[in-house]
């Protein structure tokens, strides 16, 4: 769970990084330095953070080909996947 926790962080901030959105850096850190993850462990015997980590390299591979298009897609599917399970 700790390495979960490190790897999709360090994701999160290195697509803000990228994009040049030093404000959201911040905030992101400072909320995921405050944040309390409450049931990640039965989030983790669900499935649900294999499920996220998939959805995380579909994005990396959209970006990585330059396929806005697609893009739209995994992220749009990540976005209701995230909201659904994660809030």
């Amino acid at each position: 769970l700790i390495e979960f926790i490190r790897l999709d962080t360090s994701l999160h901030l290195g697509l803000l990084k990228a994009a040049g959105n030093d404000v959201a850096v911040r905030h992101v850190r400072s909320l995921r330095s405050l944040a309390r993850l409450t049931g990640l462990r039965a989030l983790a015997e669900q499935g649900e953070l294999e499920n996220t980590a998939r959805e995380h390299l579909d994005i990396v591979d959209a970006i990585a080909d330059r396929d806005p298009g697609r893009m739209n897609t995994v992220m749009a599917a990540h976005l209701g996947h995230v909201t659904g399970v994660w809030a």
